[in-house]
């Protein structure tokens, strides 16, 4: 969940709650190598510490509308999320009036992203190295594409140099 953080101890979502096997909580070290210290339960970039607890309870209603497991804690009956047996993974970005800066926004994505890879594959990446990646794979493929339509137009694609300009760097390209 990207939002305000989660209420981690909320009885309805406890159980759920992603919980870093790579880090040892409090001992001051960023024991899993990830780029973050203490990162037990994810991750707070707006205040950039190790403590996503949500201090408006925006992320805690998304995650339970999500994952929340119908314990009775509020006096509510026969509420459960879409999919009771799901992880959370808490990556707050927003403060506790609910903004945020893109920054914040972009490196809560890349660490969820770096978090899913490892815990899919084994491999584990930097939120930066996720970036670097997708870049790398989306520059590739403008480049190829652009390959493509040269050699259908019958242009020597070995005898030119590709240089790309731009915010984006795929929005001009020339051969």
């Amino acid at each position: 969940v990207i939002d305000t953080g989660v209420a981690y101890d909320h009885p309805d979502l406890a159980a759920n709650i992603w919980t870093n096997p790579g880090e040892i909580p409090g001992n001051g070290m960023d024991d899993d190598g990830n780029g973050y210290i203490d990162d037990v339960y994810g991750y707070d970039f707006f205040n950039m510490d190790a403590d996503p607890y949500d201090d408006h309870g925006h992320g805690t209603h998304v995650a339970g509308i999500a994952a929340g497991r119908d314990y009775n804690s509020g006096g509510y009956t026969d509420a459960t999320g879409i999919a009771p047996g799901a992880n959370v993974y808490d990556v707050k970005v927003l403060d506790g009036k609910g903004y945020a800066q893109m920054s914040d926004v972009l490196a809560g994505i890349d660490a969820a992203l770096a978090a899913e890879i490892r815990r899919a594959t084994g491999n584990v990446r930097t939120p930066e190295q996720v970036a670097e990646g997708f870049i790398e794979i989306a520059v590739g493929n403008m480049a190829n594409a652009i390959k493509h339509i040269s050699v259908q137009r019958g242009h020597d694609v070995t005898e030119y140099t590709l240089c790309c300009f731009g915010g984006a760097a795929g929005q001009h390209a020339c051969l």
